[in-house]
């Protein structure tokens, strides 16, 4: 069989072909077949050493690969554990009655303590001639035997003295202690 009975079998008949028809760019597949066998033609070409040394690379890559994705992994499992832990420390905060009442105790009592501390300083300060007496409700009524002999004791003119004195510390009391208004 000859070339010429090829043509006419196809029905092939050669002709030109305007330069339209032709495409300018290889498709993709083209160039997709075109790195295959610049890979294949690399490998056939390369010393079994460096494909060797090319493999021991990769797979250390791969190892690296594969620890660096564990640590992430660990990584978002620890920021997540960490994320759900302070959402509900935030709800927890402050939503304990016994923080609040506990609270309230200790202000309360140090305010107490400050009180006593004012008073106390305050009777440290007054000096003893101006110290406050304590002023009695009613008049003092004393059991009749302890009455008489009271009296008896005493003359009249020493217990004129006596209710002079008495009536000179209760007016220094009532002016140490200013009264309730």
């Amino acid at each position: 069989m000859s070339r010429y009975d090829l043509l006419q079998e196809y029905n092939y008949v050669p002709r030109l072909r305007p330069s339209s028809d032709i495409e300018s760019t290889p498709p993709e597949t083209v160039t997709e077949e075109r790195n295959r066998a610049a890979q294949v033609w690399q490998a056939l070409q390369a010393d079994p050493e460096q494909l060797l040394n090319d493999r021991i690379e990769l797979e250390k890559r791969d190892r690296a690969l594969i620890a660096a994705r564990k640590q992430v992994f660990a990584a978002r499992t620890d920021a997540d554990s960490l994320r759900t832990e302070l959402t509900q420390a935030q709800k927890e905060r402050f939503n304990n009655p016994m923080v609040y009442s506990l609270g309230a105790l200790a202000a309360v009592s140090f305010a107490g303590w400050i009180f006593q501390r004012r008073q106390l300083r305050a009777r440290e300060d007054m000096p003893a001639d101006t110290a406050p007496i304590p002023v009695l409700a009613g008049p003092i009524a004393f059991p009749p035997a302890v009455e008489s002999t009271a009296v008896s004791q005493f003359e009249e003119s020493e217990m004129d003295v006596l209710e002079d004195e008495a009536a000179q510390w209760i007016e220094r009391a009532r002016v140490a202690v200013p009264s309730p208004r």
